[in-house]
């Protein structure tokens, strides 16, 4: 929904806190990253906000947006844009129509352009690589520096998880 964009850039123009966090401690950077608006988590991260910012849940953006974000892409929550759907040139890297939504890679790139720490230990002491279940966000997060053979709380590694995760 471009009106929800279009909205935050406004309010981000006249100065609205992009840290700014409700009852759960998410932030807008975790809205945006749920909805996999690539475009407002870019414009949220070029005005500052913390990357690392964790809800009550201890679950960053980044986190969100790998474990719920990807699978819901019809869902009436998200925000779509046609340049993820449709594959404007410049994004072709990050769309893959038979594996993929545009919008989900385009999001953790954007994501993981903020240099967020990667170990950050979610929900269940899951890391960030023991979350995707796309092969690109996988590829993405290694090329990142992810520890491969990090284990979460019931010593389970990112190896394990691919399992767990993808079927």
């Amino acid at each position: 929904r471009a009106y929800n964009a279009e909205s935050a850039y406004k309010l981000m123009d006249h100065g609205a806190d992009v840290d700014a966090a409700n009852l759960e401690h998410k932030t807008a950077l975790h809205h945006a990253a749920w909805r996999l608006n690539h475009a407002v988590v870019d414009a949220l991260l070029w005005r500052g906000a913390n990357i690392d910012a964790v809800d009550v849940s201890n679950t960053t953006p980044l986190a969100l947006a790998l474990t719920l974000g990807h699978g819901h892409q019809d869902e009436e929550n998200l925000d779509t844009d046609e340049s993820c759907r449709y594959g404007d040139p410049s994004f072709q890297d990050y769309f893959d129509p038979q594996t993929s939504s545009g919008c989900f890679n385009l999001t953790i790139k954007a994501l993981l352009d903020g240099k967020p720490d990667l170990e950050v230990p979610g929900v269940a002491s899951r890391t960030a690589l023991m979350m995707p279940r796309e092969p690109f966000a996988t590829k993405l997060l290694l090329a990142a520096g992810a520890d491969p053979i990090a284990k979460d709380e019931h010593q389970s590694t990112a190896l394990m998880h691919a399992f767990l995760l993808r079927g």
